[in-house]
């Protein structure tokens, strides 16, 4: 929308949604605020069609701070509950775990109250869809005779109706037509607003991811503090004492307990908080679909550009041969390119296999000759052996020669043994 700076009178322009904020203006610097829709046409003196589109809500993004306000609430209920049930072990489950549990809740109940806000402006959303916002009675084609007709009937919808994904993308498409009096860019413009809610869609749960990573982290920061209550409480007691003893292990199980029941209690949390988000998130996108297969199959077969098509059908020609020819040459491009990368990958490939036959010529030389070098040593070693045991045979038997001369001799002799007594000299003259 359009509209002046009250001081310096300079044209300016914001999107809808700017409606009411607070700017510098461009020009003169002045601080101004971002007139209504009706306000604008007042001061620019527009005429003709109240034209100029609607404020448009975010279609997929919601207030965080109502989600934690709603959370808030159930959350206060669940925790009511929780206290009547305290000794079951649902409950101790929840109140043993301490300020970790607490924050685990928070996050749970912020993200189920963003979900419940999601599926509300889901559900107006499909609404949306039921609506007749292409009549048939105002013609089976859509032309430059009866566009503005059809646009009038968009612009008498309720405002909480025509606020919506499927009305807004029919409204600017047939906006352009009536314009242009084309039917690409009218196609063109509504496979970019597609893109645009997708987009808006797909960044609309970052927050929410946010809280599934978190829940389970803080899970295991649950663990970790009972880990650490439990060993603590066991490192400074004295194991001589038995009631020191029994104290010691009635903190382990507490500690051991907290650590245990955060983890699970985050683990759980975000399973149920998980299978929500992706319903509505499927609902969306199935949503968006549902309006993209409209556009395509009712909206862009009943436009007719009539002569604002043929007027600029040499020149669409034109466009068509340009593309053709681009295509074409970047097709011989790409061919030549490939067969260049084809014939330097063979080159390389033969390279590589020479190298490969000259190292593998390398290794066999290498080993035959480390063979033959271990052949020759083993060889000599052998001999060596042989030639040192044929040396040592043959004294053997030179020395079993010479007892067997030497027993002979005996057999013919008698041997005698004496004892000859040897005297001991003592000091004095005396011996013994």
């Amino acid at each position: 929308m359009f509209f002046s700076c009250p001081t310096c009178q300079m044209s300016l322009q914001a999107e809808p949604e700017w409606v009411g904020r607070i700017v510098n203006c461009p020009g003169c610097g002045a601080r101004i605020q971002v007139p209504s829709l009706t306000e604008s046409r007042g001061a620019t003196g527009a005429s003709g069609p109240k034209r100029g589109g609607w404020e448009e809500s975010d279609p997929s993004n919601v207030n965080p701070w109502i989600g934690l306000g709603i959370g808030m609430g159930a959350m206060v209920v669940t925790l009511l509950l929780l206290l009547v049930v305290e000794k079951s072990f649902v409950g101790q489950v929840y109140w043993t775990g301490g300020w970790v549990n607490h924050a685990e809740f928070i996050l749970f109940f912020w993200g189920l109250g963003i979900v419940f806000l999601k599926w509300r402006k889901t559900r107006r959303q499909g609404d949306a869809l039921l609506l007749d916002v292409l009549p048939k009675r105002f013609g089976d084609r859509i032309s430059a005779a009866n566009v503005s007709v059809f646009i009038d009937q968009l612009y008498k919808l309720p405002p909480h109706l025509r606020d919506s994904m499927m009305v807004n993308h029919i409204r600017k498409g047939l906006e352009l037509f009536e314009s242009r009096g084309n039917n690409a860019e009218v196609e063109s413009l509504l496979n970019s607003q597609s893109a645009i809610d997708a987009n808006r869609i797909a960044s609309s749960y970052a927050l929410l991811k946010v809280f599934l990573w978190a829940i389970p982290i803080l899970g295991f920061i649950g663990t970790v503090l009972g880990l650490s209550f439990a060993m603590a409480s066991f490192g400074t007691t004295d194991l001589t004492d038995m009631g020191s003893l029994k104290t010691a292990v009635s903190s382990i199980t507490s500690g051991l307990a907290t650590a245990f029941n955060t983890t699970l209690l985050g683990l759980i949390l975000s399973i149920l908080l998980i299978f929500p988000m992706s319903t509505i998130q499927k609902l969306e996108e199935d949503c968006l679909n549902d309006i993209d297969a409209f556009c395509n199959e009712v909206l862009l077969a009943r436009l007719d550009d009539g002569g604002g098509g043929a007027a600029g059908g040499s020149h669409d020609s034109a466009l068509v041969e340009r593309l053709v020819e681009g295509i074409t040459g970047s097709q011989r491009e790409f061919i030549e390119r490939f067969a260049e990368t084809t014939e330097l990958c063979r080159t390389l490939a033969d390279h590589l296999e020479n190298r490969a036959l000259a190292h593998q010529g390398k290794v066999e030389d290498s080993f035959s000759t480390a063979m033959n070098v271990l052949t020759a040593r083993t060889t000599a070693a052998m001999e060596e052996t042989v030639r040192t045991a044929g040396e040592y045979m043959k004294g053997l038997e030179k020395g079993l020669r010479g007892l067997n001369d030497v027993l002979e001799k005996l057999g013919q002799k008698t041997v005698v043994v004496q004892q000859v007594e040897k005297r001991r000299w003592w000091p004095f003259g005396r011996r013994s």
